[in-house]
């Protein structure tokens, strides 16, 4: 739920004549899983993708995307009858992370074009991460962005680029810790949980000279406080450099 919520911040109060992000909505109907399947058999640089169908808000009904968020790749794709033709690709796990990824972490694609400039998109690779502790649990996703290169390249072109946008921004997080330890506590206690959780807000601008949209990126998080005292919740919003992200969210590192 916390991704969801972060993907459909990156369109908060934004107007019909500002740039939006894009969410693809799944296409799980019978039809669209014999479309997948009837995708040519091709040699892909990492295992053979589970791919399912994604469409665009404002895509044509002809064109779509194929995305293995595990495997991390993209293909822009056009129906043709009832098969598809693949437009072009772009191989996410190619690209080095920005740092080493623990072994209890996950690296997925999050299935949302946000607006770089006219008819240019970028996607995110999520780093997540989540803990396990007494009386509580806590999960963090970071973002690092790639522009999909290539989108209006000839056809012979199968493989697109992909440009470095923006790395490891605080994504999502949520939290909680157990406040009460005694009979008395449970009683008297308000809430016997303190907890947080964090959501990236992402907006963008009108387009510079070079036709690109500057973004800017707020971090939102919300405290619940714990405990007898029965203290309000607050919400901390933040202006994220995104030269210089944070290293923390919901008051941990990522770790």
């Amino acid at each position: 739920m916390a991704l969801l919520a972060a993907s459909l911040c990156a369109q908060a109060k934004n107007s019909a004549s500002t740039p939006k992000a894009q969410i693809l909505a799944l296409d799980g109907s019978a039809m669209a899983r014999r479309l997948v399947a009837s995708l040519p058999d091709l040699e892909w640089p990492v295992q053979t993708p589970r791919f399912q169908f994604y469409r665009s808000p404002t895509d044509s009904m002809d064109l779509g995307w194929l995305i293995d968020p595990e495997a991390m790749v993209v293909v822009r794709v056009r129906q043709s009858g009832s098969s598809l033709q693949r437009i072009r690709f772009w191989d996410f796990s190619a690209v080095a992370p920005p740092e080493a990824v623990e072994e209890d972490a996950s690296r997925s694609l999050h299935p949302v074009l946000y607006p770089v400039g006219r008819d240019r998109w970028a996607m995110a690779v999520l780093t997540q991460h989540s803990a396990m502790y007494s009386g509580g649990g806590a999960a963090w996703s970071w973002a690092t962005f790639h522009e999909l290169m290539d989108l209006s390249a000839p056809a012979k072109v199968m493989e697109g680029g992909l440009e470095l946008l923006h790395q490891s921004l605080p994504f999502s997080c949520d939290k909680s810790i157990r406040v009460c330890f005694s009979e008395k506590e449970h009683k008297t206690s308000g809430n016997c949980q303190e907890s947080w959780n964090g959501i990236l807000r992402l907006r963008y601008g009108a387009p510079d000279r070079q036709g690109t949209y500057p973004w800017t990126a707020i971090w939102e998080e919300k405290h619940v406080p714990g405990g007898a005292k029965k203290e309000k919740s607050t919400v901390a919003r933040n202006t994220i450099n995104l030269d210089d992200p944070p290293e923390t969210q919901c008051t941990e590192p990522m770790d």
